[in-house]
Order: C-alpha cells, then structure tokens, then sequence
C-alpha cells in the first residue's frame, strides 16, 4: 500500500513539473499541453482520492491477502503505472519542445540580426 501511495505522490510530482513546463512553452502550444497536463493532474487525483479511501479490507483484497503480498498482478497498479510512463513521455516531450523552440529563437534572432543594417 505504501508503495502505491509512493507511486502517487510521484505521479503528482511529475504533473506538477508538466503543468510549470507547459506554462512556459511556446504559446502556439501552451493551451493543449496545459490541457493534457490538466487531465493528467485530474486523473492522477481520482486515483490518489480513491486509494486513500479504501477501507482495510479493500486494501487487504487489492493487495492480494496476508501479509500484502501480491499474488496477482493488480490492474489498478498496472493502470497507474502506464500513466506515470505516460507523463514521463510527455514531459520528455515538453523539454524537446522547449529546446526546440529556445534553439527556433535563437537562429531567428541570429538570422535578423544577420541583415540588419545600422547606419553608424
């Protein structure tokens, strides 16, 4: 139980540093990633919301018995687990994006400045 809420809490981590990443993109992009970013932060509640309100018993069932031992793979655990290797890949996205539209700056910057005249 202990390692599903650890995995919760770092899912919430990783949505909260997609939410800062995708409030500095590149504007043409910023609403959907902040609406994915969204849906994952609101997904990644439910399942926290929903772990913390399972009773004793449920918890005993969920982890397969005695002593917390699995016996079983759990798909609660499978499906939480998929979705922070999904918010991994989307903030390895957002930080390609980022590079990109840092690097897109730059040679635009550098392009201008190129063929620029200033009389002295």
């Amino acid at each position: 139980m202990k390692n599903a809420e650890k995995r919760c809490d770092e899912a919430d981590s990783l949505v909260h540093q997609m939410l800062v990443e995708a409030r500095s993109a590149h504007p043409s992009f910023r609403a959907e990633l902040q609406g994915k970013a969204e849906s994952y932060q609101s997904h990644v509640n439910h399942i926290s919301s929903r772990l913390k309100a399972l009773t004793y018993g449920e918890r005993n069932e969920l982890l397969g018995g005695a002593a917390g031992v699995v016996s079983t793979p759990d798909p609660f655990y499978n499906k939480m687990q998929e979705n922070i290797n999904t918010m991994r890949s989307t903030s390895a996205s957002l930080n390609r994006a980022q590079e990109i539209s840092a690097e897109t700056s730059k040679l635009t910057n550098y392009g201008i400045s190129r063929y620029m005249y200033i009389e002295p």
